[in-house]
């Protein structure tokens, strides 16, 4: 040190004002460096406070591309998921077509999963979606396959020119219904249709989608816990399960709407049938008169 100082003491005048530029360079790079470095040390020490409180939150968020693959989410610091699983939204979620088949998607049932098509319908439009209730059949913890009602909402955004999806999963199964909506309980695998009749009554009803008779039985087996204001279904789905549905909607005393573009003779008083091609002011006012 003493060596350095004695150099520039020593130095032509010129040097010496270099010398003095370039320790003062050295100085200034020096606090910036330091500066940086508490903030880095902020920044994260406020990540880890912010994950930690996502991490705890009862709703689970998931950042999902359009491949559905998961980027981000607060499932896991609860539910880990098995090394071998793919990162795809329903495997994350144990769904059982997803871990029967192996992956997402992949599943004949994926198909009529109303939640794939709403996702997928919103990466389409580039917008977000809201209020879509779905029944779901998951492992939990134990490897036991448990029903499971969901409502979820996604926000699109958009990520170094990519589209992603922030996804939130509520587990609605035990809630009740806060009566300000009445429920409305929709059995079909048509997912266009479903989404139509939910898009048309989300505004003043509720609409949880059942997509085969075992989500659907379950449901209506507590159709008074549920307090339906109203069943729906398509005419495939109504034929093929035709006694069952109409012996359960009758212990409960419930409406029962049938959607075809045919003529059918349901020869019971409880079913109406309503055209697939509905108006949607029309299907609002047969619902109210209902009540």
């Amino acid at each position: 040190m003493y060596c350095f100082f004695s150099y520039i003491c020593s130095a032509k005048p010129k040097t010496n004002s270099m010398t003095y530029i370039l320790l003062i360079l050295i100085i200034i790079a020096v606090g910036v460096a330091i500066e940086l470095y508490f903030k880095a040390k902020t920044a994260k020490e406020d990540n880890r406070k912010l994950r930690a409180m996502i991490d705890s939150q009862e709703d689970y968020y998931f950042l999902v591309d359009k491949t559905f693959e998961v980027k981000e989410t607060n499932y896991c610091a609860n539910s880990q998921p098995k090394s071998e699983e793919p990162l795809i939204l329903g495997n994350v979620l144990h769904c059982k077509n997803a871990v029967e088949s192996g992956r997402c998607g992949h599943a004949g049932a994926c198909k009529s999963c109303p939640i794939r098509f709403v996702i997928n319908k919103s990466f389409e439009r580039a917008d977000d979606f809201s209020d879509l209730e779905a029944c779901m059949e998951v492992y939990d913890g134990t490897n036991k396959l448990v029903d499971m009602d969901v409502m979820l909402d996604g926000h699109y955004i958009t990520l170094k020119d990519e589209g992603y999806l922030v996804v939130n999963v509520k587990n609605t199964t035990n809630e009740k219904n806060d009566n300000k909506r009445p429920k409305v309980l929709f059995i079909t695998a048509n997912v266009e249709l479903f989404e139509k009749v939910r898009e048309t009554l989300t505004p003043i009803y509720r609409v949880l989608n059942a997509d085969n008779l075992h989500q659907a039985r379950q449901r209506l087996l507590l159709a008074s816990t549920y307090q339906f204001h109203a069943i729906m279904t398509d005419e495939e789905f109504y034929k093929e399960n035709q006694d069952i549905l109409q012996l359960l909607v009758k212990n409960d005393n419930l409406s029962l709407y049938v959607f075809t573009n045919n003529d059918m003779d349901t020869r019971i008083d409880q079913v109406t049938c309503l055209n697939k091609d509905f108006d949607k002011k029309e299907l609002l006012q047969i619902l109210s008169l209902k009540s």
